[in-house]
């Protein structure tokens, strides 16, 4: 297999459109996130987001998991105890990291 053509990505437009993404969800909302804004924002191009997520959902959901993080998994020694505490875990870590109101369009 060849390699792929063309320049390598650069990591730092794919940090700045998360960030430029999570912050026009913050101030917009999920409706009216527009990807002309993520790209000015993020000092990138549309073109080059739609490159990296060729669906405006998975940006979202991208940008959605650079702010999580793993909470530790539960060993009770029951394990409907341990998916209960995982989903009670998971819902308290996206409260605290999402801005509200994001999750219920996707």
């Amino acid at each position: 297999m060849s390699p792929a053509a063309g320049r390598p990505r650069d990591p730092a437009i794919d940090a700045a459109v998360l960030t430029a993404t999570l912050d026009v969800l913050r101030e917009r909302g999920y409706a009216r996130l527009a990807l002309e804004t993520v790209a000015a924002r993020a000092g990138t191009t549309k073109a080059a987001i739609r490159r990296r997520w060729p669906v405006r959902q998975n940006l979202v959901v991208d940008a959605l998991a650079s702010v999580l993080v793993t909470p530790p998994v539960p060993d009770n020694g029951c394990t409907r105890c341990d998916l209960v505490q995982s989903v009670r875990l998971l819902a308290t870590a996206l409260d605290e990291r999402l801005p509200g109101g994001v999750l219920a369009p996707l």
